[in-house]
């Protein structure tokens, strides 16, 4: 027996199918994917999608609602479209301030990098100039020592 679709579900299937076909996705690649995210049948997602554009269809055009009053069941969907519209609005702006951390990410590595080589390089100089076959050598050397010894 086939386990009943609940509001969170059908809420992420008219998103993802709207989205997929803004992209330009055909109807099987679309009802695939949303399938593999719902963890359903394609079939399953196919038939549930037709059934609730056909009910939101039906209320649309007939004005005369089951439950509710013709008023408040056309404000839902319109309600609906404005959330997903919201929603999509929120999705593209986190997608782009990810995009923009992304990038400041990589920029600041490539720094870290440059001056972890640097640092590396100051550091070997300094070993060679302290090591044993330069025991005298100094890295600083005072003018005031040697202008005052002449």
């Amino acid at each position: 027996m086939p386990r009943s679709w609940s509001a969170d579900e059908d809420r992420s299937l008219l998103q993802w199918v709207t989205n997929c076909r803004k992209i330009g996705m055909t109807r099987k690649q679309t009802f695939e994917m949303v399938a593999e995210k719902l963890n359903r049948s394609e079939n399953a997602c196919y038939a549930r999608w037709k059934k609730i554009v056909k009910r939101v269809r039906d209320v649309e055009s007939s004005g005369s609602p089951r439950h509710k009053k013709g008023a408040e069941m056309e404000k839902e969907p319109q309600s609906i479209r404005n959330r997903m519209d919201e929603l999509e609005q929120i999705t593209r702006t986190n997608h782009d301030q990810l995009d923009r951390l992304l990038k400041e990410n990589r920029k600041l590595r490539e720094e870290m990098k440059f001056f972890e080589q640097l640092l590396m390089e100051e550091y070997q100089l300094l070993v060679h100039l302290l090591s044993n076959k330069n025991r005298n050598a100094r890295i600083h050397q005072l003018e005031s020592r040697n202008s005052g010894e002449a």
